[in-house]
């Protein structure tokens, strides 16, 4: 049965990210050090993972499902803090904060859309619980057991819009001995970070556990137009308590509460112009405009040259969010093989942020958004095995009420011109419930099989103004919708390492509302978006603890795409969510993780992308999705010399993203790409002997390489509008845990 015990984090569980046509290679090259030398001590090989991907632990290795997991003290040694840090290491996954909004990205599958109201195709869960605000997903690192990245649809077990996958994080759980850690942190832009968790027996049937982290610096973009002005600016507090209760031998509860305070700055906005410095009334060639030679319609420069240094008439670009929430896991042994469990969740989101977006120094196109969002949800699980047998049944209600969803573009809106959609006040309210089950089979000592369903219910109510002078009107909305998801497979194991399956799965993400730029009659929903994606897989440990190989081939045919499209209408920017229409996807994986000799490991990863967009639309029609290269690759190299140094062991590691070229925007501009580029990392570590006392130096992105995100165009205006990644990053740390 799956409890407290048994969910372990494995000291040396990694990633498993890699290149396949090196993998013959390096299995030579493994081959050879292992005839030569003796077996590699314990701590000095490749571990297994223990994964719940299925409700249930098992290894990683024989999950039936393409995914990547990371363990809390691989993290650590690692010297991971950001999520974008772990997310450049895993194949075609990525993550990025586009104009507040908080991104992930997989195998092509995003959110299309900038406001507060929508809900992401990427499933987000904290220890089981679903997250369904995007402002709450903007969260800092601290005390994760370990990061679960699931890819394709999952239909079954999590289900809610979950079309592209999920990403779940596990908090470290009270333990019966007294534990805990502490570390700060200097860096790049006078950051500090300080950080710290505590927890055991509080008495012979509790444990609890404590865990904070505080961070701030003083913001990587400067406001070349207001002295002291600067902007990506963190100011961050989050806490955690756990409480685990024994209320018998077989029945167990474990309360969390959480909470978070946010008082930053936006990124700022990137200039790129698109009209002739000379003429602004003349349209400049894609070639110039990417070169950052143009101007915006009212003469303001290009800032692409350097995205650290950007042009605002706003002092002060607000991110603010404040969460707090909590959950109650009730566990029951119903027997030594049935298994009951409940999960009850709370969590309420307030985010408030603006933007220049513009870039200039002109007041032109100041917008804001809000919302206060509060969601409830329930989970109850009954799960068991029998000889060759397991199960799992279950229901899900989820309740979620986003109210003061507010958006406004105040510098555009011509005076006596109401009704124009530039300040929306909304109001959503989504109730959803489901019914699922899944079983598998083994069909024969090598060969079993994986079905499983899940029903989801789901019905939104929409209140929409536009209250800019007076209510100038009220839409009221209403969708429902009832969807089956599935994910069946047939899973061949040959060996003891290896597992070979072919799956087949649909998901889906539910009908959404417009509420930034809304006219009257306009809060009518876009339908329910559907993904059926069909895989196969390979997981194979080539040599016992020394070399991994994932391999993973995959078609994904989606069926209504959600789209919002950023325009102009009356010459005035407006934005459109539209079932543009269907895409193809076809995808290739390769993953690998080894151990070249004592002291010496790391990971290599390739992800391949083909997407097509087939759409009545010809704006969409033919075009690649958005922020969807065609090629990336990734690696990652770590050596511990066998040297005492200052009686601990030193290790070096680098580590590398390349990123093909990508449009930035679904209408697939030819002036609004990124060029495809490369970022590399270093982290210097030593760790004393007793692995207690810890102290690093690391660099993100050494070669300061500028990259985009994201981006929106404004034909209007004269510009496009860019976000950048961090430029690049210094840091020192030191830590000591017992």
């Amino acid at each position: 049965m799956l409890n407290r015990n048994k969910i372990v984090s494995l000291r040396k569980s990694a990633i498993y990210s890699p290149l396949s046509v090196v993998v013959m290679g390096l299995a030579l090259i493994v081959g050879e050090q292992a005839a030569q030398a003796q077996v590699a001590a314990q701590d000095d090989s490749l571990g297994d993972i223990v994964v719940t991907a299925q409700k249930r632990a098992e290894s990683i290795n024989d999950v039936p499902v393409s995914m990547a997991a990371l363990g809390g003290d691989r993290l650590n040694d690692l010297g991971y803090t950001r999520a974008q840090e772990i997310f450049q290491q895993i194949p075609n996954v990525s993550f990025r904060e586009s104009g507040g909004i908080p991104q992930l990205n997989i195998r092509g599958v995003q959110l299309n859309d900038f406001g507060n109201g929508n809900e992401p195709p990427i499933g987000y869960y904290v220890d089981e619980v679903y997250l369904g605000t995007l402002g709450g997903h903007i969260s800092d690192i601290f005390d994760v057991e370990r990061v679960e990245v699931l890819k394709g649809p999952q239909g079954t077990l999590f289900g809610r819009n979950t079309t592209g996958g999920l990403v779940h994080w596990i908090t470290k759980k009270p333990t019966d001995e007294f534990e805990g850690y502490g570390a700060v942190q200097y860096g790049s832009y006078d950051q500090i970070s300080v950080e710290g968790a505590v927890g055991g027996p509080l008495s012979q049937n509790v444990r609890g556990r404590v865990a904070v982290k505080y961070l701030r610096d003083d913001g990587w973009q400067k406001n070349l137009a207001i002295p002291g002005s600067r902007f990506s600016k963190d100011n961050n507090l989050s806490g955690r308590a756990h409480l685990d209760v024994d209320l018998s031998d077989d029945v167990t509860v474990l309360f969390n509460f959480h909470g978070s305070r946010i008082r930053g700055r936006s990124n700022a906005v990137v200039l790129m112009g698109l009209r002739d410095p000379s003429n602004v009334a003349v349209s400049c060639s894609d070639a110039r405009a990417l070169s950052g030679a143009c101007v915006s319609v009212n003469g303001s420069p290009s800032t692409l040259k350097n995205p650290k240094r950007v042009y605002s008439d706003i002092p002060k670009l607000v991110q603010n969010l404040d969460t707090l929430g909590g959950f109650a896991r009730v566990t029951a042994n119903l027997s030594d093989k049935v298994e009951l469990v409940s999960i009850s969740a709370y969590e309420y989101v307030k985010r408030f942020y603006d933007q220049d977006a513009d870039g200039s120094t002109v007041p032109l196109f100041y917008n804001f958004q809000s919302v206060k969002a509060r969601q409830y949800s329930q989970e109850l699980r009954l799960s068991g095995s029998a000889e060759g047998f397991r199960w799992i049944l279950g229901a899900f209600y989820y309740r979620d009420h986003k109210g003061d969803l507010n958006f406004g573009v105040p510098q555009v809106i011509p005076a006596g011109s109401p009704g124009l959609g530039l300040r929306n006040q909304a109001d959503i309210k989504t109730e959803s419930w489901a019914a699922f089950g899944q079983v598998d089979v083994d069909l024969t000592d090598t060969l079993s099989a994986t079905i499983g369903g899940r029903y989801t219910d789901e019905s939104k109510k929409l209140r929409l103004s536009n209250d800019f002078a007076a209510p100038a009107f009220l839409d009221n909305e209403k969708i429902s919708d009832g969807v089956f998801t599935y994910r069946t497979s047939l899973n061949y194991k040959p060996a003891e390492d290896t597992l070979i399956y072919l799956s087949a799965s649909k998901g889906f993400k539910s009908g959404a509302f417009k509420t930034t730029f809304a006219r009257q009659g306009e809060g009518k929903a876009a339908g329910t978006e559907t993904l059926f994606s069909y895989e196969l897989g390979l997981k194979s440990v080539l040599i016992p603890r020394r070399l991994s190989v994932n391999l993973t081939g995959f078609y994904n045919d989606y069926k209504d795409l959600q789209v919002a499209s950023v325009g102009e209408r009356d010459g005035v920017p407006g934005s459109f969510l539209l079932n543009v229409g269907d895409a193809k996807v076809y995808g290739m994986e390769a993953e690998a993780t080894f151990v070249l000799f004592s002291g010496f490991d790391g990971s290599l990863g390739l992800g391949l992308l083909d997407t097509k967009i087939k759409s009545a639309n010809p704006v969409y029609d033919g075009n690649r999705e958005a922020m969807a290269p065609s090629f990336r690759a990734n690696g990652l190299l770590r050596y511990t010399p066998d040297v005492d140094v200052l009686s601990g062991k030193v290790t070096l590691q680098v580590n590398g993203t390349y990123m093909g070229k990508q449009f930035l925007a679904p209408e697939n501009q030819s002036n609004l790409i990124q060029k495809s580029y490369f970022i590399a990392g270093s982290n210097i570590s030593w760790t004393d002997q007793d692995r207690h006392l810890t102290a690093s130096l690391f660099v993100n992105n050494i070669f300061d390489k500028a990259y985009a995100t994201g981006g929106y165009q404004q034909l209007g205006l004269g510009f496009n509008g860019l976000f950048y990644g961090k430029p690049r990053i210094w840091g020192v740390r030191a830590g000591y845990s017992w």
